[in-house]
C-alpha cells in the first residue's frame, strides 16, 4: 500500500471537513445575526409606534381641555427619539342639515411618528396609520343621539420638527362658538375630504356610531344620520413649536 498516498487523503479529507464545519458554522452565524438584527428592528418600530401613542394621547388631552373646558392653552412636551412632529397638511368637514349646509371647516392636521407609521389628531379624533391602513384609537368629540352634539375642533399651524430632541408643543385657543342649532326634518350628513389612508378610520367610527348610507370615494367620505335637533359647535386651536433651548 502507498502510505504517502494514504496519508495525503487523509490530509485532504481533514481539510474539507474543516472547510465544511467551519461554512456550517459560519453560516449559522450569518443566520443568528440577521434574524437578530430583524427581531431588534421590529423591536425598534414597535416601541416608537407606543411612543407616539402616549405623546400624541397627552397633546390630544390638552386639545380637549381647550376645546370641552374653556381652558385657554395648553403646553407640553414632547421626546423625540429619531421621530418628527408636524402639524400641516388639510382636512376639511362639511355638516348639511336637511340638504342645507350649516358648518364647513378646514383643518391642519397634527401628527407624531417615525418611519411608515404615525398617529394623527383630525378634528378631534387619534388615529394610527400606516401603509396598509388606519384606526381610530381615540374617538372625536360628536354624540349621535336625539340631540345630535357634533363638535368641530380644528387646528392651524405648517410646522415640522425631526431628529432626536424634546420641542415644547403650545397649543392656543383662537375662536370658538355654535355653527349652528336647528331642528332635523330628515337626515345629517357629514362629509369629510381626508387622507385617503384614513377614510377606514372614519368609516369604522361611523359605522360604529349607526349611521345610515356610509360611502367612501377615494379621499371623501359621508355618513347620514337621522336626529331630532343638530348642535354643532366649533374651536379653533393654534399650533407650534419651541425647540428645546440645550439643542444645539
Amino acid at each position: 500500500m502507498n502510505t504517502k498516498l494514504l496519508h495525503n487523503n487523509r490530509g485532504v479529507s481533514n481539510a474539507l471537513g474543516f472547510i465544511l464545519v467551519f461554512s456550517i458554522v459560519f453560516a449559522s452565524i450569518i443566520a443568528v445575526f440577521t434574524l437578530g438584527l430583524g427581531t431588534l428592528d421590529d423591536l425598534r418600530e414597535a416601541e416608537q409606534a407606543q411612543n407616539s401613542e402616549r405623546a400624541m394621547f397627552v397633546a390630544q388631552q390638552n386639545i380637549d381641555d381647550i376645546h370641552m373646558e374653556g381652558v385657554a392653552g395648553r403646553d407640553t412636551e414632547i421626546q423625540l427619539r429619531d421621530s418628527s412632529l408636524t402639524v400641516g397638511g388639510e382636512s376639511e368637514m362639511t355638516v348639511t342639515v336637511d340638504g342645507e349646509e350649516k358648518s364647513s371647516r378646514t383643518t391642519n392636521t397634527f401628527s407624531h411618528g417615525a418611519g411608515d407609521e404615525e398617529v394623527v389628531s383630525e378634528f378631534g379624533a387619534l388615529i394610527r396609520e400606516s401603509d396598509s391602513g388606519s384606526i381610530m384609537i381615540e374617538d372625536p368629540p360628536m354624540k349621535f343621539k336625539d340631540t345630535t352634539l357634533i363638535s368641530t375642533v380644528t387646528l392651524s399651524g405648517d410646522e415640522s420638527i425631526g431628529g432626536s430632541t424634546t420641542p415644547l408643543v403650545v397649543f392656543r385657543e383662537d375662536g370658538s362658538g355654535i355653527d349652528s342649532n336647528t331642528d332635523v326634518s330628515n337626515t345629517i350628513e357629514i362629509e369629510i375630504e381626508t387622507d385617503d389612508e384614513r377614510t377606514d378610520a372614519w368609516e369604522s367610527y361611523f359605522e360604529s356610531e349607526g349611521a345610515e348610507n356610509v360611502n367612501v370615494d377615494d379621499e371623501t367620505i359621508t355618513a347620514n344620520f337621522d336626529a331630532n335637533t343638530a348642535v354643532i359647535r366649533h374651536t379653533n386651536i393654534d399650533v407650534f413649536f419651541e425647540r428645546d433651548t440645550g439643542d444645539v
